[in-house]
């Protein structure tokens, strides 16, 4: 059974304001995906705000 620490308190918040209270997408829950600012190499990012 996996242990439960303070990172799933379901109270936490992100210090991007625009990203707080959207229950579909938690700070637990955020979309990673691929992107390619500018033509750059592709590279893991995290949607939030």
């Amino acid at each position: 059974m996996a242990q439960l620490d303070h990172t799933h308190d379901p109270k936490l918040e992100s210090w991007v304001v625009s990203a707080n209270g959207h229950p579909d997408f938690p700070i637990q829950n955020l979309p990673l995906g691929i992107f390619s600012p500018g033509g750059d190499a592709p590279r893991g990012g995290v949607a939030i705000g």
